[in-house]
């Protein structure tokens, strides 16, 4: 057949009528096949194919098998499955969707979009980071390597993730690109991850010292296996080993992030990330630091300078509590201080001077944490000229109930200052919120706080808190902290009863005011009556007799009269067996193995008036002297000698060395009684003079206390004591703390060669810290300014460290050498 005929063939199949039936019966077999149905047919030859795969169907039966299984696609599939063959999965049929509207399909992509975004933010931000090296080796110690025991000199660079570790006895400092300088100490191991959002130093032993440079943007990061610091500008300290990690704060602040902590510190705070680390100073985790030496001198400068400031004239104390007027209902504390916008204007100027003069202070004022200071000093300095005399805090109970804390500041405003105090406020509380009325200034963390307090104005002032206050001022009030202690409760918890005998304490106030030319520093704790408990064991006022016996060079005394040891006894016992059930029980078989009654025997015999003094920093044991007020000389010895026996007693065989030897000997007609281990080469020392017992291990201190009590130079009488004895301790105190920061510091420096530490001392005044007891309130008063004291502690606890690491510096040479 031709094409052409063909052709024409087809086109008449194609346009033939089709019966109806035929047509439906058609459509019928499609949808079948299109919904999977299987046909009766199939069903009857799908039964045998068991039997076929076995080869026992009939021989008829079988051919027609064979003729469906060519014709039956779905048949054959089936039979391929039976023999195990390749499954053929056929696909479900698809139903057609409607088309998702256009904002569905943008909204679908872009939440796809940002779940891409989060899941790979870090990765992203890595690959934002800037090229280059991640830090250059600026200074090398001994020996830095990297990774693969490659020696590192100074001008190294480290390229992403690249380790870098020092040797024993070695010291590296990095440069980071940031500008950051990493100082590294002996055994450390470290690398440098880079990202958009700051630099990760990633410690992974050791001991480093960031002095982190100002971040344009995000933070520079310190991690270890169990911590985080993360700052912006700062210097600190981090360590990790074997007992977790540790975190030291030297300027700045630092946030901390580690297990069971989330919390900022502040210079001199540190935080260890296992209760192992409990023990570790801030000064002890810098003190490894090459740059101590610089670190000290720092401390110098700011000795000298908070001197100058405190020389500055001060503004007259208040009489007038001019604030407690617009005081809210139910307040918590209130605190008040001067204006001294005149003051820090010449502060910043003397700061100005010493960082001319110093080079060290001169670099840190010129450093990214000075200018934070100057910029800070400047922004104060800008505001206080526009307000009163006065500068308030309040922290109150706020509309939220109990655990709702409010806290302002407020002071008054200049008249007419109004428009002016806001526009200076605006750039400086950045972040809070503030009001200005008529009269004063608000300032608070959140507009519905800032609503409250600016509404309950003036609703406390008549309260029996604001009473108190202003009982305060009539003395005349420099810097005041005053405490509601009824709002916090504190009388209702198991440990404030012991305290205070179940007498609550009613308030607390901290204040500060000129007193004949010189700052003087007082803590009041009133009590809703007379003293009780552990609170009244601090006997009132009285002469001591104790305090005789230290000579005027002690490098610290403390000194004090309490109630009577067998009443404070009784009460102890008493206490303790309220607490628990077997105490006493407990006390007794100890007293029956001592052979003692420790109320009868010890506190029956002991006074009311003891003093305990160092008078010479000695090593290894400083030149101590005690002396306390006895009743019953004979019965003390009685019971020492008891307790010697049943010490010896106790001793296993393999320690009778460490048996103790009591007895007595006569030195210048004087009976001393001492007591001596059998190895040991220390012996304890005491008499009896006047009604006291004068004791020490060393003799020459004992024998210069009792000469100092037969008409030598007491320090309760010399003229520093004098000078620093504050106004309001009357007569006789209950008892003083005293400490001569020059003669200790000097002291160490006869074992510590420290020129940095030898200036400090120079200037050093002592301490005098004074308590005073009465029938409802204990007073505790100094004239040693506040900032003195705080650098005073940073100094003794620098010092201190400095000297430890030298003497066991020399206790390992000396072991070494034999």
């Amino acid at each position: 057949m031709s094409e052409e005929r063909l052709d024409q063939a087809l086109e008449a199949m194609k346009n033939e009528p089709v019966p109806t039936g035929e047509m439906a019966a058609a459509q019928e077999r499609v949808l079948r096949k299109l919904m999977g149905q299987v046909p009766s047919l199939c069903m009857e030859f799908q039964a045998d194919l068991a039997a076929y795969l076995k080869g026992e169907l009939a021989e008829n039966r079988r051919a027609l098998m064979d003729d469906h299984l060519g014709r039956c696609a779905e048949c054959r599939r089936m039979y391929a499955e039976a023999k195990g063959e390749r499954k053929v999965v056929v696909l479900p049929a698809v139903a057609v969707r409607k088309p998702r509207p256009v904002w569905q399909r943008w909204a679908l992509a872009a939440s796809i979009g940002l779940v891409a975004l989060y899941t790979g933010r870090d990765r992203i931000d890595s690959l934002m980071a800037p090229s280059g090296p991640r830090a250059t080796l600026e200074r090398a110690s001994g020996q830095v390597y990297g990774l693969t025991d490659t020696a590192m000199g100074a001008g190294a660079t480290l390229s992403e993730g690249q380790i870098v570790r020092t040797g024993a006895g070695s010291h590296a400092v990095l440069r980071l690109a940031d500008g950051s300088a990493v100082e590294m100490n002996e055994r450390s191991q470290l690398f440098v991850h880079a990202a958009w959002s700051g630099a990760t130093v990633q410690l992974e032993r050791g001991d480093v010292i960031v002095q982190a440079a100002k971040q344009r943007r995000g933070h520079l990061k310190v991690r270890t296996r169990d911590s985080e610091a993360s700052v912006k500008g700062t210097v600190f300290a981090v360590s990790t080993g074997m007992n977790g990690s540790v975190v030291a704060v030297v300027e700045g602040a630092v946030e901390v992030n580690q297990p069971h902590f989330n919390q900022t510190l502040k210079p001199g705070e540190i935080a260890g990330s296992t209760s192992a680390l409990s023990g570790v100073t801030a000064q002890e985790a810098v003190a490894w630091s090459a740059e101590k030496q610089k670190y000290f001198a720092l401390l110098a400068e700011f000795s000298k300078l908070e001197k100058q400031i405190a020389e500055l004239p001060t503004p007259a104390m208040r009489t007038q509590a001019k604030l407690v007027a617009y005081l809210p209902s139910n307040v918590v504390a209130f605190g008040a201080a001067p204006n001294i916008s005149g003051t820090l204007e010449e502060a910043v100027r003397l700061a100005e001077q010493r960082a001319e003069q110093n080079a060290t202070f001169g670099e840190w004022w010129k450093s990214a944490n000075g200018e934070k200071v100057r910029e800070m000093l400047g922004k104060v300095q800008a505001v206080m000229p526009l307000l009163g005399e006065e500068i308030g805090f309040v922290l109150a109970q706020g509309p939220g109930g109990e655990q709702d804390r409010v806290a302002f500041v407020i002071a008054e405003v200049n008249p007419g200052q109004q428009a002016a105090v806001r526009k200076a406020l605006a750039p400086m509380v950045e972040g809070v919120n503030f009001g200005v009325n008529e009269k004063v200034v608000v300032i608070t963390d959140n507009q519905t706080h800032l609503l409250w307090a600016m509404g309950q104005l003036g609703q406390g002032a008549t309260s029996a808190f604001a009473a108190e206050v202003t009982q305060h001022y009539q003395r005349g009030v420099g810097w005041m902290l005053g405490l509601n202690a009824a709002s916090f409760q504190m009388s209702s918890t198991q440990k404030a009863s012991v305290l205070t005998g179940g007498v609550p304490l009613k308030t607390l106030f901290f204040e500060q005011r000129s007193s004949d030319g010189s700052e003087e520093n007082e803590a009041t704790l009133n009590f809703a009556g007379a003293r009780a408990g552990i609170a009244a064991w601090l006997a009132p006022a009285g002469a001591s007799g104790a305090s005789e016996y230290i000579t005027s060079d002690a490098l610290m005394a403390f000194s004090g009269s309490t109630k009577e040891p067998s009443q404070m006894f009784t009460e102890i016992t008493n206490l303790m067996g309220s607490m628990d059930d077997k105490f006493k029980t407990h006390l007794d078989e100890a007293q029956a193995k001592l052979g003692i009654d420790i109320g009868k025997d010890l506190a029956s015999a002991l006074g009311t008036d003891f003093a305990v003094a160092i008078e010479n920093a000695s090593l290894p044991i400083p030149g101590w002297i005690a002396a306390a007020e006895v009743y019953k000389p004979g019965t003390l010895d009685g019971t020492i000698a008891k307790l010697v026996d049943a010490h010896n007693a106790e001793l296993p065989a393999e320690y009778q060395s460490r048996k103790l030897v009591m007895g007595q000997q006569t030195i210048e007609g004087r009976l001393w009684m001492t007591i001596k281990a059998a190895g040991a080469p220390m012996t304890l020392y005491w008499t009896y003079d006047r009604g006291y017992v004068v004791m020490s291990t060393d003799l020459g201190v004992a024998q210069r206390a009792l000469k100092t009590r037969d008409g030598g130079f007491a320090l309760t009488r010399s003229a520093k004591f004098v000078q620093y004895m504050p106004a309001s301790a009357g007569v006789h105190p209950s008892g003083f703390l005293w400490l001569n920061m020059k003669g200790a510091l000097d002291g160490l420096n006869s074992v510590v060669s420290n020129e940095a530490l030898k200036t400090i001392t120079q200037d050093r005044d002592p301490i005098l810290v004074v308590v005073s007891g009465e029938t409802e309130r204990i007073r505790v008063s100094s004239r040693t300014r506040l900032t003195s004291l705080i650098l005073d502690g940073m100094l003794a606890g620098t010092a201190a460290d400095a000297s430890s690491n030298k003497i066991n510096r020399n206790i390992k040479k000396n072991a070494a050498s034999n």
